[in-house]
């Protein structure tokens, strides 16, 4: 319900925040109008981003939600509105689920690059190796800064792969 976008609007940032569900996205105006928080929600498919070009200085693509642009293609897409959207110099995070720790802790929840964390379900989330982050960052013009293994809050669920690129 947008955690994320309270916690950075608590440390003085103006926060505009998206999400493909209406569903997360009017509960969150709801909380925050009730907080008397000024953050902006937008419902938006995520792929073609409502802004300007040059209107951001960070962009982030929290949790593990880049591994949900399903297909190379997509998540180009989303890359290359990243850049457009931010502001030169801008930087852009992003992470995503890392194959490598699935590979040998989850291999039978494995389809090639899709993991299945639920059961009798369609949802998956596409998995990568730090090269392949960087490698999709620096195909839509980014220069990556930092790309490595996360820290680990819980045993199970082990490492994310967290990227930090500069536009």
């Amino acid at each position: 319900m947008g955690r994320e976008a309270f916690c950075l609007y608590d440390k003085w940032f103006k926060i505009t925040a998206t999400d493909i569900s209406e569903k997360i996205i009017e509960p969150a105006k709801q909380f925050a109008s009730e907080r008397k928080r000024n953050i902006e929600f937008l419902l938006t498919n995520g792929l073609d981003l409502p802004f300007k070009s040059n209107t951001f200085d960070v962009v982030i693509i929290w949790s593990q939600t880049f591994g949900l642009f399903y297909e190379e293609e997509n998540k180009i897409h989303i890359l290359k509105e990243c850049n457009r959207v931010l502001k030169s110099n801008g930087i852009l995070s992003f992470s995503g689920h890392d194959k490598e720790f699935l590979e040998a802790k989850y291999p039978q929840y494995l389809d090639d690059k899709k993991f299945f964390a639920y059961a009798n379900t369609d949802c998956y989330w596409e998995i990568f190796t730090i090269d392949e982050m960087i490698d999709l960052a620096q195909k839509t013009g980014f220069t990556v800064i930092e790309c490595k293994r996360g820290v680990v809050y819980k045993e199970e669920d082990g490492p994310i792969l967290h990227s930090v690129c500069r536009r």
